[in-house]
């Protein structure tokens, strides 16, 4: 492995953790005083506001998924069912745009 996919590699681990403690910290509510939580509190229909919410969240924790799947894909040794993983979920991902 290179000194620069090593370098990659350590930033993949670096922001899947930042991400994971963000959304640990928020759990599933917005944060006080942001965008989210004064829209929610203000909005006339309050359920689509949380909806948006959730589904953005579930993509955030697809998305952490993914990250890990395609570092361990190219890390050593190589994981082959990460590989698999990637592949389900851009398949997934075309089937959903199409629609």
């Amino acid at each position: 492995m290179t000194f620069e996919l090593a370098l990659w590699i350590d930033q993949f681990h670096i922001l899947h953790d930042s991400v994971g403690h963000l959304t640990d910290k928020q759990r599933f509510e917005p944060a006080k005083y942001s965008k989210a939580y004064s829209e929610l509190h203000s909005y006339q229909d309050p359920e689509s506001v949380t909806t948006a919410y959730s589904q953005g969240t579930i993509l955030n924790e697809v998305s952490a998924d993914q990250l890990m799947a395609f570092t361990k894909t190219i890390t050593e040794p190589a994981q082959t069912i990460a590989a698999w993983t990637n592949v389900r979920a851009n398949s997934n991902l075309g089937n959903i745009q199409s629609e």
